[in-house]
């Protein structure tokens, strides 16, 4: 195998470069050549192949034997893998494309705060652009790539979605939502609301008004919470997204705030790990569903990349400690909903839920973990 380490590379797929050879350089917008890209990957300024790195560094797996032959190499494909996989990164192409993204993120994140925060205000997509800094255009583009969502469809959803919640877990009346709303008149909502959830929103909250009525005779629950009014809270976050669907992607969220954390020396119980749900999963189907990983801060800390900041609204909480296994937080959830809530004489507020962790895994045994789980509530 031969030795790579003083060679220049593509700044995008990584292969060496032979300045001696120029009709394998890359060419700039110019057509002079290029130093730092191949043949193959720039001309005439533009990238050949939109990839991604993954992608990039999956072509040269199964061209191996290409890239012995450009380099001079006798890599076998695991062995090249390993190279490239610790090369690429550091790359101009990848480096400046992540450090879009972060940029990207970053803005997309505090738009999305600013939704949840006013989310029945005029929202329309010119004035999140003007706030994001952004031409509408790039806004809109920008929104659907860190999301999943077009703005006016994501924003629509959650207006939706919050009203079926009131509807299933509230006594309010269709036509206080609609007043409330300021933003429906009641055959748009029950034409848009037909629309997300197949019924009307009388029909929803009849057929899935079950979910918030239990039996009263039912058992006493196991743990009794303390009730106590509690201010605003800072939290820096990373959205989990659909990562909660592979362990190895969830676990490297919690690697990234830990070491964020120990990187601006944020420990103490003023900076405490907590996760946070903003939806109800009855209402919101999974995939869709807002959780987020996060530490309590104080307003000072500034997100980076693709963390965010958001505030956790203070006020009346029951507040549950549980010892144990977090592996059992289900069992307590389905206690405190069918047990607890509905004999309490509150019910809750805001499809809001969120865990603060006392200590960690990495601490102490899974049986002496201890959580506090947090519920908006109101008489």
């Amino acid at each position: 195998m031969n030795h790579e380490a003083e060679r220049r590379f593509c700044q995008s797929c990584g292969m060496p470069l032979n300045l001696s050879k120029v009709q394998y350089l890359g060419t700039r917008s110019d057509h002079t050549y290029s130093d730092e890209y191949c043949y193959y990957c720039l001309r005439d300024g533009e990238y050949t192949v939109d990839y991604t790195m993954q992608q990039m560094l999956d072509v040269w797996i199964k061209y191996t034997d290409k890239y012995n032959g450009y380099a001079g190499t006798d890599y076998a494909p695991d062995e090249l893998r390993t190279v490239l996989s610790e090369r690429m990164p550091a790359l101009k192409r990848w480096k400046q494309k992540e450090e879009t993204e972060n940029i990207h993120f970053e803005i997309i994140n505090r738009i999305q705060v600013y939704i949840n925060q006013h989310l029945f205000e005029p929202l329309e997509a010119e004035i999140l652009a003007k706030a994001a800094q952004l031409s509408l255009y790039h806004f809109r583009r920008i929104f659907r790539k860190v999301s999943g969502e077009n703005v006016g469809s994501y924003i629509q959803r959650l207006r939706l979605e919050y009203i079926a919640y009131k509807l299933v877990f509230t006594d309010m009346s269709l036509s206080g939502l609609i007043d409330r709303s300021q933003v429906y008149t009641k055959h748009s909502l029950s034409k848009a609301f037909r629309k997300h959830f197949g019924v009307s929103p009388s029909a929803y909250r009849q057929q899935f008004r079950q979910h918030a009525v239990v039996q009263a005779d039912r058992a006493a629950t196991t743990i009794q919470p303390s009730v106590s009014r509690i201010p605003h809270m800072h939290v820096l976050y990373l959205q989990v997204g659909k990562a909660y669907t592979d362990i190895r992607t969830y676990r490297s969220l919690w690697n990234r705030l830990t070491a964020f954390s120990q990187d601006h020396h944020l420990t103490g119980e003023q900076h405490r790990f907590i996760s946070i749900s903003q939806d109800e999963p009855t209402v919101t189907t999974a995939e869709n569903c807002r959780f987020y990983l996060g530490i309590t801060v104080d307003d000072s800390v500034k997100p980076e990349g693709s963390f965010g900041v958001m505030q956790i609204p203070g006020g009346l909480y029951a507040v549950f400690r549980f010892r144990g296994s977090h592996t059992r937080l289900p069992e307590v959830y389905r206690d405190i909903y069918q047990n607890w809530l509905p004999g309490s004489g509150y019910k809750q507020s805001e499809p809001l839920t969120f865990e603060i962790y006392i200590n960690t895994p990495r601490q102490v045994p899974a049986a002496d973990l201890i959580t506090d789980i947090y519920i908006p509530i109101e008489k």
